[in-house]
């Protein structure tokens, strides 16, 4: 027969409280042990279409592929997996537009995304701009953003549409400030 307590209670409630107290421990251990949870990046990136047929329409801030790229514009969706086939991130390629500006600006000085020469960020802002607007003018480019949070992991494979995929090591992604700049097209 169980032990009473002076009250006349059993003393059940204190064993499941200790029990209770046991098992938060030895998660909170696990999870210590496991290095809790991964750091997490944000994942900048463009994608650029380059198509000297003149297969590109739109403005520059409103563009998308037409022809045997039709595939290619806002609403894309972009995928990112880690080495070990987990998708670990998913987002959509947007339209660069004056608001985005700054941060096409911060994404070249950080890995040269598309080649500013412009030192200051408002010339830089304008000489994007003017560069955006005249391939597109031509019907040669469109050029489109994407961002997208990824854990740290020690590869990632990064696909915008199904136009195929890029891979990355985390050195590589930590060494261009987690900026990825791709490129279709001829």
């Amino acid at each position: 027969m169980p032990a009473i307590e002076p009250n006349g209670r059993k003393p059940w409630g204190w064993i499941a409280a200790v029990a209770g107290i046991v098992l938060v421990g030895a998660i909170v251990a696990i999870v210590l042990v496991n290095g809790g949870e991964k750091k997490m990046y944000t994942l900048r990136g463009t994608s650029l279409l380059m198509d000297e047929l003149g297969d590109v329409t739109g403005s520059w801030d409103d563009c998308q592929g037409s022809g045997g790229y039709d595939d290619f514009g806002p609403g894309q969706n972009v995928s990112v997996v880690d080495g070990q086939g987990n998708l670990i991130g998913s987002g959509n390629t947007q339209s660069v537009t004056n608001a985005l500006l700054p941060v096409i600006v911060q994404m070249d000085r950080d890995a040269g995304a598309i080649g500013l020469e412009a030192t200051t960020d408002d010339a830089a802002e304008d000489e994007a701009r003017d560069l955006l607007q005249e391939m597109a003018d031509l019907g040669v480019a469109c050029l489109l953003y994407f961002e997208i949070e990824v854990p740290e992991s020690d590869f990632y494979t990064v696909e915008v549409g199904s136009r195929g995929e890029l891979d990355y090591s985390l050195d590589e992604m930590k060494s261009n400030n987690f900026v990825v700049a791709l490129t279709l097209g001829s």
